[in-house]
């Protein structure tokens, strides 16, 4: 969608990154194939994935959504990115590289980054490196 203020974007993508590492059920799926407008021969692509590489559904359909949309996966799973890149999706981002992107583009602020990663620990367990953290805040000092 249109982002009027980076800050929401920024937001809104975080929140992205909590429901993409979540399993999706099957019913989700469904909608999201009617929402996309999936032909048969995507779903059967998107079944191929699923076979091919041993993904999980959720996996295979941010694969190919992604590629149908030429959009970024975002994404901590390696072994998603590795089979996505052999897919053929050109962009993928871990969280480390999308929030280090967002701070060069000065589209988060060393406050932001703070809640940032705040959040990520508390409401997905989520814990950088001390090297990853350090790599972080590096960019503000």
């Amino acid at each position: 969608g249109y982002y009027p203020n980076r800050a929401e974007f920024v937001k809104d993508a975080i929140r992205a990154f909590f429901e993409l590492r979540k399993e999706m059920k099957i019913a989700a799926a469904v909608e999201l194939y009617k929402r996309e407008e999936v032909s048969i021969s995507k779903a059967a692509e998107l079944a191929g994935l699923k076979t091919e590489y041993g993904l999980s559904i959720a996996d295979s359909e941010c694969i190919a959504v992604a590629k149908m949309r030429e959009r970024v996966l975002l994404s901590d799973d390696k072994y998603l990115g590795k089979m996505a890149i052999k897919d053929g999706v050109e962009h993928i981002y871990n969280l480390l590289t999308f929030l280090e992107a967002c701070i060069v583009k000065n589209i988060i602020q060393m406050e932001e980054l703070i809640e940032i990663v705040s959040l990520l620990k508390e409401r997905d367990f989520y814990k950088f490196s001390e090297d990853d953290r350090a790599e972080l805040f590096s960019y503000f000092e």
